[in-house]
């Protein structure tokens, strides 16, 4: 007797702990970009600053809700930017870097996830450490981004952050203008501020 409430005792604690685990985390959800999502180079040269504003991209995440701590916990995701409708405000400008970004043969700049960290910093929102790899100019390295998130209403997600990347990494030689006087600088940020939904 005594044998059998040991196995129902432990019976039931493996159905709490299960039960607890299901309710801490919801099934997973795919989020996709929303079109207006917004995204920017920034960058420096021997003359003036410099931003480009990136038209067109797209990406999406699995992420599931954990209600204990009100963040995501990200399992997947990705986001690729179409290289040939990144504007400069120049169409020379606009040449060189597409041409840079590029490396004559790639045609997107495409961010992969491979892992992440959420924290809740306040009611609905959050910070988030993702880690994953960027591939531009057919090189592909490791990179972290650090980001803010918000849960916003309808169960879309806003996701804002930036990270600095070095050209030459990526085997990029900056752009060079105006019979060479005008040089860029190795180092470009891209910014971000993308509202996700649920597909």
């Amino acid at each position: 007797m005594r044998a059998f409430y040991k196995i129902l005792s432990f019976s039931l604690l493996v159905l709490i702990t299960q039960t607890s685990i299901a309710q801490s985390t919801s099934s997973q959800t795919r989020y996709v970009f929303a079109p207006d999502s917004t995204l920017f180079i920034d960058g420096t040269s021997t003359i003036h600053d410099w931003t480009c504003d990136i038209n067109k991209s797209s990406g999406a995440f699995v992420a599931g809700f954990q209600a204990a701590s009100a963040t995501l916990k990200f399992e997947s995701g990705s986001f690729t930017v179409e290289i040939e409708d990144i504007d400069c405000g120049k169409g020379s400008m606009n040449k060189k870097m597409r041409k840079a970004l590029g490396g004559n043969k790639a045609t997107n700049m495409t961010f992969k996830l491979a892992s992440a960290t959420t924290t809740s910093t306040a009611d609905r929102t959050f910070s988030a450490l993702l880690k994953g790899t960027l591939t531009m100019a057919g090189v592909t390295k490791p990179i972290d981004l650090s980001t803010s998130g918000k849960l916003l209403a309808n169960n879309q997600v806003q996701l804002e952050g930036s990270v600095a990347l070095v050209m030459s990494d990526f085997s990029i030689d900056p752009p060079t203008a105006l019979l060479g006087t005008l040089h860029t600088g190795d180092k470009v940020t891209i910014r971000f501020n993308v509202v996700a939904h649920p597909e």
